[in-house]
């Protein structure tokens, strides 16, 4: 089994963490990991992701196009969805975005995005990469991260702001159960 898993969002909202919690769960399953983090030298608010290559043989490269993507932002989900192979995994709550809402895309890149789009006919939103994306055949997975959060935050009795430090939480524990769930297919 080989698979590729990329999980982006602004710098400072839990990437980092999350692909380490996705990483140590894949590892204590008996699989083999090799990793790349992209970042800023900024602390927070640019594009970062990191990229995991899978395998249960030793592993040493990481691919171009990921079987699941986990997105936090509208940048991510602009940024990436070209790479996506099997699954694309979203919040729910960027759906009515634009690519305009992708403030931190570099200018050449945000002209080549456009390019594309208008090429295929995608309508420069979040819902248009969904509709692309389901049509091509990719298992596209909302996720209302802020409902979530809020009642985390409910049920705990704990300020919003703590409650989304759990927010790399669940996008690791999303990541890690479609693994589960396929782990006897293959992507």
């Amino acid at each position: 089994m080989k698979l590729t898993w990329m999980i982006g969002g602004e710098q400072g909202s839990g990437v980092d963490t999350a692909s380490g919690l996705f990483g140590k769960a894949v590892s204590g399953a008996g699989y083999y990991l090799f990793g790349n983090r992209e970042y800023y030298s900024t602390i927070k608010n640019r594009h970062s992701y990191f990229e995991l290559s899978i395998s249960d043989k030793k592993i040493s490269s990481i691919s171009e196009r990921y079987d699941i993507i986990t997105t936090f932002d509208a940048e991510t989900i602009f940024q990436h969805f070209q790479q996506a192979k099997a699954y694309f995994i979203y919040s729910e709550t960027s759906i009515g975005k634009g690519i305009d809402a992708a403030l931190s895309l570099e200018p050449e890149t945000k002209k080549e995005i456009i390019g594309f789009m208008s090429k295929h006919a995608i309508e420069p939103t979040v819902q248009g990469v969904v509709d692309y994306l389901k049509a091509a055949g990719i298992a596209t997975i909302p996720v209302n991260y802020e409902q979530i959060l809020r009642e985390i935050s409910a049920e705990l009795s704990i300020n919003i702001t703590l409650a989304e430090k759990a927010l790399n939480t669940i996008a690791a524990s999303v990541s890690f159960a479609l693994l589960v769930r396929k782990r006897h297919s293959t992507l």
